[in-house]
């Protein structure tokens, strides 16, 4: 996993930068103390922690795995933060899949956090926390069903190639850079080798890994959107405007080239 790390002392030691009348910053450790705070008086244990920093720090993406019971998936909490104003004070509840440490972010508009550093995005940011933690299981279990809905769609190489040019060509879901990883998932993957679209997503996940704090988190919530619209998943918001028209793995190939044309 590109750069990242669970050692959080040089975060802490980042000066905080200077408060103005239209910008109020957020000290990291909000999100490395008072995160971990509310999910330990909430009975909850973090399994890992990781983090993922740019322009010396001054840029933080990180990630909370939690333990539960599922021997496969475990919720996550992913937040965002910055001290030079290039991203805003961001936090959302996830999902990680074990084996590999991929993970999925969904969109939940009632507790996707986001907000400038400035006015009351503090207070705001800390009663966020409070709901991210509450809603905890109920994000956990939606993205759960979404995983196991992937699970029975197959796919032929066909129409990977059809969807993985879609991503690349005309939603940018894919980086030039990365797409060589993704060959390398879709042919070579030791964990996801079934040809399902489970297996896609996370082959996906894997080549997402090598993003850049700024966009990690985003990267995330745009795959999962669209793999919802395409697959046609429980939740799904028609964002992309697709519909694959996939059912229990059977469609045609004349119904994929139709719907990557609309």
């Amino acid at each position: 996993m590109k750069n990242w790390t669970n050692n959080t002392d040089f975060l802490r030691e980042i000066p905080l930068p200077t408060q103005t009348a239209t910008y109020k910053p957020v000290p990291h450790a909000v999100f490395l103390d008072e995160i971990k705070e509310e999910l330990y008086k909430k009975g909850h244990v973090i399994k890992e922690e990781r983090y993922l920093t740019a322009n010396n720090g001054l840029i933080m993406t990180g990630k909370y795995i939690i333990e539960n019971e599922n021997s496969i998936m475990n919720p996550a909490i992913y937040f965002t933060n910055s001290y030079n104003k290039m991203r805003r004070a961001e936090l959302q509840g996830g999902i990680s899949i074990l084996v590999c440490k991929n993970g999925a972010i969904g969109i939940d508009t009632t507790t996707r956090f986001s907000r400038k550093h400035s006015g009351t995005v503090l207070e705001d940011l800390r009663n966020n926390i409070v709901l991210t933690v509450d809603s905890l299981e109920e994000q956990f279990n939606r993205l759960k069903h979404n995983m196991e809905e992937m699970q029975q769609i197959y796919l032929s190489e066909s129409q990977v190639a059809q969807i993985v040019g879609d991503m690349y060509v005309n939603e940018n879901l894919i980086k030039e850079t990365q797409l060589s990883i993704l060959k390398h998932e879709i042919k070579f993957s030791k964990d996801f080798k079934d040809n399902t679209a489970y297996d896609f997503y996370n082959h996906c996940t894997e080549a997402l890994k090598d993003n850049h704090p700024m966009d990690f988190d985003k990267s995330h919530i745009k795959l999962h959107a669209y793999c919802s619209d395409i697959f046609s998943l429980t939740g799904k918001r028609n964002l992309y405007k697709k519909d694959f028209k996939i059912e229990k793995g059977i469609y045609t190939q004349e119904e994929l080239q139709e719907a990557i044309l609309v």
